[in-house]
């Protein structure tokens, strides 16, 4: 038993030396602080102590964070999901203004490729608060 648990001591501080600081664009690691400003502790995991914040990174100008560049989900509403008031079943039986339908991919809200979204009644498909979709 004793042997097993220093196995796993040993393999989590062998995890926590290994930790690495992530990359810039430009292939060098990000300068990165603790959210009150501290440096980063490494050898431990998380490297900041709860009480200080997320860590803060950086890359020089002209770089940027690996993996920042993803493209966010859009939403098409501010606050909730968009309906229609006839009771189209969104997004399954929506139309488009040019008879087409709606196109859709991975992260991403249908639409339409000329014209907007419409209910099977015709009407534009709105946002709880009555607003357009995608208007704010």
């Amino acid at each position: 038993m004793k042997t097993i648990i220093f196995a796993l001591v040993m393999s989590l501080m062998k995890c926590s030396e290994s930790m690495q600081l992530p990359n810039c664009s430009g292939g060098s690691p990000a300068s990165c602080t603790c959210g009150d400003g501290s440096e980063l502790d490494l050898r431990m995991f998380p490297p900041c102590d709860i009480s200080k914040g997320k860590p803060n990174c950086v890359c020089p100008p002209g770089e940027e964070l690996e993996g920042a560049s993803r493209p966010k989900p859009v939403k098409p509403c501010a606050q909730g999901r968009p309906t229609c008031p006839d009771g189209t079943a969104v997004p399954w039986q929506l139309t488009c203004e040019d008879g087409s339908s709606p196109v859709a991919s991975p992260g991403s809200p249908p639409s339409c490729n000329s014209g907007s979204l419409l209910c099977q009644n015709g009407d534009p498909v709105l946002c709880p608060d009555g607003s357009p979709i995608f208007s704010g």
